[in-house]
């Protein structure tokens, strides 16, 4: 008891257990504070740097409360050896109680905070799927868009292509200007079909260009009402042509592909099947092609005639119609204007007109 009170008066404390109690409660205050202050340390360092005066102040609490801490643990180890173990053994349980307890608390407030939002995304519908009746593409009225959008720009095509035609399409517009109109000869729907048959046979590799199957209008169709309207420009040149110098008529047009061998060879068919000795000569020295209509080779025509190397009866191909030859284009020369211009033409012309009835040149 002596020595006991040597100690107390020696420690200079009073109550031992008294200021045991009250060290144990200022150490879980100043734990807890440090604790605290750790959980505070994430959300700062997300939001500001170690600069800021907010961390710098955080920085100052913490040292501060391990300050407190390292004085309370001077004082403890002033305390007896039984009563220090003690107290540091009630006060690591005390202290992990206080944390245990802040962080439920967390957990429940987040928990709270949690249930309580409401979300702007929900279900308006569910899904429907239909294989049967798709809501897209709806097929009927595609197709009558479709075929209605055709309509129209197969009309607009048709008025657009009149609007930038330039051509004759009325007789009167040639006689308004002094010129006699003959005939009007319509488009061949026959004539127009075989022709494009033809075209596709000559396309082949296999076929030689006087091997091409003949085909003359007038002879394989003649009730055609192109073929009439060419019989009646038959009657219209016999009366035109009484008062004419010669019996010559050459058929001309301003660009390719208008007809012109089309009416040459169906006019000289048509005046043959009239009785009439009829002569035809394709002029068209770069691209004449008659005698694919009759089956002929076209070497030995009329540019061998012109050049001298056959004489004028020798270039005569007769066809397989009855009254009706043909000169072809023969051998096509390198300056066939120069061939047309000289005399050895109006020659042959002179030659042609006294032995035939008619002279029809392409």
């Amino acid at each position: 008891e002596k020595r006991f009170n040597q100690y107390q008066v020696s420690a200079g404390s009073v109550n031992i257990s008294a200021e045991a109690e009250a060290l144990l409660s200022q150490v879980v205050e100043i734990e807890s504070a440090i604790a605290e202050l750790q959980v505070q340390r994430a959300e700062l360092e997300r939001k500001y740097t170690t600069d800021h005066p907010t961390y710098k102040a955080w920085q100052e609490q913490l040292a501060e409360q391990h300050r407190r801490r390292e004085e309370m643990n001077g004082r403890i180890k002033a305390l007896p050896e039984t009563q220090q173990e003690l107290l540091g053994l009630k006060r690591d349980l005390e202290v992990s109680t206080e944390i245990y307890t802040q962080m439920l608390i967390n957990i429940q407030e987040l928990d709270i905070v949690r249930a309580g939002t409401v979300g702007n995304v929900r279900i308006v519908d569910s899904a429907a799927v239909n294989v049967e009746q798709p809501v897209k593409p709806k097929k009927a009225r595609t197709a009558l868009l479709a075929t209605l959008l055709g309509g129209l720009i197969a009309v607009a095509y048709v008025f657009l292509k009149l609007m930038l035609r330039r051509g004759v399409e009325n007789p009167d517009d040639i006689e308004a200007v002094g010129l006699p109109v003959y005939a009007s000869v319509p488009l061949s729907v026959t004539q127009f079909k075989t022709a494009n048959k033809i075209s596709a046979k000559l396309r082949r590799k296999e076929r030689k260009k006087h091997a091409s199957p003949a085909f003359v209008l007038a002879e394989h169709s003649p009730t055609d009402i192109a073929v009439e309207s060419l019989r009646s420009l038959r009657t219209s040149l016999h009366f035109s042509m009484m008062d004419a110098g010669n019996n010559i008529v050459m058929i001309s047009g301003p660009s390719p592909g208008v007809g012109k061998s089309f009416i040459s060879v169906n006019l000289a068919a048509v005046m043959a099947q009239a009785g009439q000795k009829v002569l035809l000569i394709d002029a068209d020295l770069r691209k004449g092609y008659l005698h694919r209509m009759f089956s002929i080779s076209p070497e030995n025509g009329l540019s061998e005639c012109l050049s001298g190397q056959l004489k004028f009866q020798d270039s005569v191909h007769v066809s397989h119609q009855k009254n009706l030859s043909v000169i072809t284009h023969g051998q096509i020369p390198p300056n066939p204007a120069e061939l047309l211009m000289g005399r050895r033409l109006q020659e042959l012309l002179d030659w042609a007109s006294s032995n035939y009835d008619i002279v029809v040149v392409d």
